[in-house]
C-alpha cells in the first residue's frame, strides 16, 4: 500500500467517520462513498461526461461518479504519449475528470487540453488536492473539487 492509499483511506475516515473501516482502496464500500461524495461536489458543474484513466481502481471510482451524476463514462489513454478516448463527449459536452489524485504521468494537462477539443472542461475532481506543479491557469474555467481541502 502506498502513502497516498494510507492518506486517502485516513481522509475516509474523517470524512465519513465510523461508518466505514477500510483497509485498503479495493474496499467497494470505500470507492462508492468516496465517487458519491465527489458526484455530490460535480452536482452545480452539471457534468454529463466523466473521463477517468484506464486503470481497475480509477475505472470503479469513475463509474461510481458518473453513474450518481447520470453522466456518461469515458476511459482516457495514454500510448506512448498518444492520448485517446474510449468514447469522445460531443461539442456542447460538460466534461469532468476525475481521479484519486493526478499523478505527473500521463498528467492532467495534457488530458484536460485534449478534452477541451471536444466540449467544455467544466471541473477537475479528486479525492487528494492537486500538486502545488499544476499551474490553476492551464486548467481553463474548470472548477476545482477535492474532497480533501487541508493545504497539499
Amino acid at each position: 500500500m502506498s502513502d497516498n492509499d494510507e492518506t486517502i483511506i485516513e481522509l475516509a475516515g474523517r470524512l465519513f467517520g465510523d461508518v466505514l473501516d477500510p483497509t485498503t482502496l479495493e474496499d467497494p464500500a470505500l470507492v462508492e462513498r468516496l465517487g458519491g461524495a465527489l458526484a455530490q461536489a460535480l452536482t452545480a458543474q452539471e457534468i454529463d461526461t466523466v473521463v477517468v484513466w484506464s486503470d481497475s481502481r480509477t475505472a470503479v471510482l469513475g463509474h461510481v461518479i458518473a453513474r450518481e451524476l447520470g453522466a456518461r463514462l469515458s476511459y482516457a489513454y495514454s500510448d506512448e504519449g498518444i492520448l485517446s478516448l474510449s468514447s469522445e463527449p460531443g461539442s456542447a459536452s460538460r466534461i469532468a475528470v476525475a481521479d484519486y489524485e493526478w499523478h505527473p504521468y500521463p498528467g492532467l494537462i495534457p488530458l484536460v487540453q485534449m478534452l477541451s477539443r471536444y466540449g467544455t472542461v467544466a471541473a477537475v475532481a479528486s479525492v487528494l488536492p492537486l500538486s502545488s506543479q499544476v499551474r490553476r491557469e492551464d486548467l481553463g474555467s474548470a472548477a476545482v473539487v477535492s474532497l480533501d481541502d487541508s493545504p497539499s
